[in-house]
């Protein structure tokens, strides 16, 4: 997935403990409904009016958090710095624009097609912008 990704899609950026801004995942807003719905039995057409929509419900938008900050453990190795989920954000213009230069530079790329039983697929990115 290239950054920023075609509208409509979900940011979730990590620091460290220094506040240094370290990990940036990207994933489209289908696979953000898919999970978001996924992880509470949320009812798969909740998934896909949001979709529709182009945006998440609150509770989605909770669940997805959530998520991002569970996966906060995939990235808090041995001989690395300690991060901590930073943020959530819905194509954020801002955000996306503070982003772009370290992403371009990124150490580290990696691309995922998810697919959730019942609910639906999607893209997820990440980026390793600063893990030294």
């Amino acid at each position: 997935m290239r950054f920023p990704p075609p509208a409509p899609f979900v940011v979730a950026t990590y620091k460290s403990d220094d506040g240094k801004s370290a990990v940036v995942c990207v994933c489209d807003l289908a696979l953000a409904s898919a999970v978001s719905a996924a992880l509470t039995v949320i009812p798969p057409s909740v998934a896909a009016e949001s979709v529709r929509a182009g945006r998440l419900s609150e509770t989605l938008a909770e669940n997805l958090h959530e998520i991002f900050n569970v996966c906060t453990a995939l990235f808090n190795q041995p001989n690395f710095p300690h991060l901590v989920l930073d943020q959530v954000a819905l194509g954020s213009p801002t955000l996306v624009s503070a982003l772009a230069g370290p992403v371009a530079k990124a150490r580290e790329r990696n691309n995922f097609e998810i697919s959730i039983s019942g609910y639906g697929s999607g893209k997820f990115s990440s980026w390793a912008i600063s893990l030294v």
